[in-house]
């Protein structure tokens, strides 16, 4: 069996016992004073990290390839068939290590997503993850989700790893809002490291935004007010494919799913102020990134607004046109001050310790008035 370990392409290949391999590798650690990698002697090394993706692949006779094969209805193969395996750190992540897994099987390639948490924080986490994923690709019509064919752990000298493995998104990538110096503008840039990364132009922006906010909408459900949340643009938690001129967008992850409200009242009333609290908080999220994904917080244009209210009706009337007709007639009927109030009560419910948080208020009496605007259309 030939295994092969690179970072982030096939240009950046790494062997083992080069200094690469011997390397600390990095940890998340929500205690910014405190890195985790300094409680122990013991430091993790990139060649911990591709061994126990090996070792997670191994077992039982390459089990977990096998396995998911068969669940994407391709011919059965057994571990005799695998030629090759290659195994791509992505990124580092604030919960996972993600790589990609591309196997040559019968001289056909198929890829594969590993996420791997290190951290404690990432472990606490991945378990109630692959639960929530499952749960949602088996109860809701919508496919937005990735599938999720095997979690294990592995277990090392100095850590405890846990890991899933996902269904690799194809030609789907990180974006991130980027100033354009050639026109002084923050635009969404997309990391395509094929074509470089380059700038979407407003309508593809426009696009990207409504289809955020329809597949987010996909999974709110009416009548408990769950909904996926926190999601973050920052993390890259949307994905975006630009071929043939459209754009296509997947979420790879599902931290969590619950109301935002608490509340036992289930009748007309309330599902709609629900549902109207689930807009308003969406609306704001999703003008929230960082610059080019690592630096400060920066609040996407206003166009971003009426992308995300087109959205949320596009998601609402694949869920239930009566509720998108009941909504839009609701909405039209809100005053300013109403929404202003919808508005500031969801803000008030965020951590008061997020980063975000003053750039949210800094920006909310204009945003309220766009939203507004919108609604009233």
């Amino acid at each position: 069996m030939d295994i092969k370990f690179f970072l982030s392409s096939v240009s950046e290949a790494v062997e083992k016992d080069c200094s690469v391999w011997r390397s600390q590798f990095p940890l998340y650690v929500p205690n910014k004073n405190l890195r985790e990698n300094e409680q122990s002697t013991d430091f993790l090394t990139y060649g911990d990290y591709f061994t126990a993706v090996q070792q997670f692949l191994e077992k039982d006779e390459y089990r977990v390839i096998t396995n998911s094969l068969t669940m994407k209805n391709k011919d059965q193969f057994c571990y005799k068939d695998i030629e090759e395996i290659k195994i791509f750190l992505v990124k580092h992540g604030e919960l996972y290590h993600p790589c990609m897994v591309e196997t040559l099987l019968k001289g056909e390639t198929f890829q594969w997503v590993v996420n791997v948490a290190i951290s404690c924080y990432g472990k606490a986490l991945i378990n109630h993850e692959v639960i929530i994923i499952n749960r949602l690709n088996l109860s809701n019509a919508c496919s937005f989700l990735p599938k999720v064919y095997e979690y294990g752990e592995v277990k090392t000298e100095k850590y405890e790893i846990k890991m899933f493995m996902g269904e690799w998104f194809q030609a789907f990538h990180e974006f991130h809002i980027s100033f354009d110096n050639q026109d002084g503008k923050y635009k969404i840039r997309v990391w395509d490291q094929e074509k470089e990364n380059w700038f979407l132009n407003p309508q593809q922006t426009l696009q990207l935004y409504r289809q955020i906010a329809m597949i987010l909408t996909c999974y709110y459900d009416i009548e408990t007010f769950g909904q996926i949340y926190p999601w973050h643009h920052a993390a890259g938690d949307f994905i975006v494919n630009c071929s043939d001129n459209s754009l296509q967008l997947r979420l790879i992850t599902a931290r969590n799913f619950g109301s935002l409200l608490e509340t036992s009242d289930k009748d007309e009333d309330t599902i709609l102020e629900a549902m109207l609290f689930f807009l308003v908080n969406l609306s704001i999220r999703t003008r929230l990134d960082r610059l080019d994904g690592i630096g400060e917080t920066v609040w996407a244009g206003s166009e971003a607004v009426k992308a995300t209210v087109l959205g949320f009706y596009d998601g609402l009337s694949r869920k239930s046109p009566l509720w998108s007709y009941k909504f839009k007639k609701y909405a039209s009927l809100l005053s300013f001050s109403g929404l202003s109030e919808t508005c500031a009560t969801v803000v008030d419910s965020y951590n008061p310790d997020s980063s975000e948080l003053h750039i949210i208020r800094k920006e909310l009496a204009v945003h309220s008035l766009e939203l507004f605007d919108v609604l009233s259309l």
